[in-house]
This record gives structure tokens, sequence and C-alpha cells, in this order.
């Protein structure tokens, strides 16, 4: 399957885990608020947008009262860039949210992005940062996601209708928007240190590309 990604944010994204990277030389562990102050460094760094032109808890075009974590405008020719933001670590307590929820939270995310459109062409990323829990359950082929989630990048995972047709009750539970044709691709996948890893997804919205 084929999707258009800029140099603008291919440039972010590697810049974000080169922070991230030096981050967490310094503390063990960060917040999810800590990572967008990371993401928006990012892309403040490469100086191709006005000065406080990115916005944070943007409203969602489809979805009224609902947000998106960051979002960029259109700026001398470069796409928009809308941003979910989602970190998941393991909880000191132990008291942790079951994988498959936390699996259904990531396809709600990529839902809600692909949601997400404006008057001008939006590249749409969904930055996960994982201390290494998930990533064992998004492997697995059992559990339906591997395809997005191997070893290589540029790995895609196709979501339609059908793709939730064996999808445990749980992973279910935590979409809250409806379901839409779109593909997501994993476009960055590095270890940034303390065993935690930084991914990123492009999603694409299959109904704009008909």
């Amino acid at each position: 399957m084929e999707f258009e990604l800029s140099l603008f944010s291919q440039s972010a994204w590697e810049v974000l885990a080169e922070i991230l990277e030096k981050r967490l030389a310094q503390a063990h562990a960060l917040s999810e608020e800590d990572l967008r102050h990371c993401v928006v460094e990012a892309l403040e760094s490469l100086g191709m947008s006005p000065t406080g032109a990115i916005r944070l808890n943007f409203e969602h075009p489809a979805f009224r009262g609902k947000k998106i974590d960051i979002f960029l405008p259109s700026f001398c020719g470069q796409d928009a860039i809308a941003c979910e933001l989602k970190y998941d670590r393991e909880i000191p307590s132990g008291r942790n949210q079951p994988t498959s929820m936390k699996a259904g939270s990531i396809l709600n995310d990529v839902l809600r992005l692909a949601h997400f459109s404006t008057t001008t062409p939006v590249e749409r990323f969904l930055i996960y940062l994982s201390d290494g829990e998930m990533l064992g359950y998004l492997r697995n082929p059992a559990n339906g996601f591997s395809s997005l989630f191997e070893e290589e990048e540029g790995s895609c995972l196709a979501i339609k209708a059908a793709f939730f047709t064996r999808k445990a009750k749980s992973v279910l539970k935590m979409i809250k928007v409806p379901v839409v044709e779109c593909a997501a691709f994993r476009v960055l996948d590095r270890s940034v240190g303390n065993d935690h890893r930084l991914l990123v997804i492009f999603v694409r919205s299959d109904i704009e590309s008909k």
C-alpha cells in the first residue's frame, strides 16, 4: 500500500527520537505531558512555521467537544500536521490497564485521526512511546496487530469493518468513534533508551483517497 510523507515530518520525527533519548538519559520515565513538549520542540526546531503556530488540544473538526493533541496548520506549501500522542508504560503500583484495552485505545486514536480533515491537505500521526510492556502483545500475530508492529519500518495495517469482527470485547470497548476505512503505516521505530521505544504511525484516510 502506498503513502506519501513530507521531508518536514520525516525530519521532525528523527529529531523527536534524539530529544527523547536525551530526556530519558536523565529520567527513568516521562509523562504524556513531557512527550507533548518534546513533540512541540521537535516541530519547532526545524524553523518551518511561525513561532507559536503549533496548537495544543485543538478542536477536532468531526467531533464536537473533542480535542486532538497537537495541530500545526499548513504553512508555505507544507501540509498541516495533526498528532495524537500516547505513552504506555508500566505503572509502579502494578495496576496496569489490560493490554487488550490499551490496544483498543491505540485503535481509537488511529480512527480519530482518520476522521480528522481540514480545508488543506493534512498529515496525520500517532506518536506512540512505550516502555516495552505493550510491544510483545502488539507483535503477537494472534492479537491481530502484528502487521503494523513487526520489526520492519513501513509495515501497514489496513482497517476496515471486517478487521473488528474477531477482536476481543475488551478491545472493542475502547472504540469510541465510528469505524472508517483507513490505513496505518509505521514510519519510524527507534529505541530511545531506558527500555523505551518510539513509534511514529502515519494514518491515511481511505475516504479521501476514493
